[in-house]
């Protein structure tokens, strides 16, 4: 984050920049795209998390023949 103003005065405005020190725009940088895909993103983390946990205890009930209810746990 740099300033950006006059010092003299007192006014002073705070201004983003990149990774290379540019200033930022708000209609280049973040906003609807990057959400969408942060979201997307979380989305197939939690099918993920889903899928493995349902695989584990599928092999624990049937493979290794443990009750659900030790499988579950």
């Amino acid at each position: 984050m740099k300033l950006k103003g006059d010092s003299m005065s007192g006014f002073m405005e705070e201004v983003s920049v990149d990774c290379k020190g540019r200033p930022c725009r708000a209609n280049k940088h973040g906003g609807m795209t990057a959400a969408v895909f942060v979201l997307g993103l979380q989305a197939f983390e939690m099918m993920a998390i889903a899928a493995v946990g349902n695989n584990l205890i599928t092999y624990v009930f049937n493979e290794m023949h443990f009750p659900l209810s030790k499988s579950a746990s």
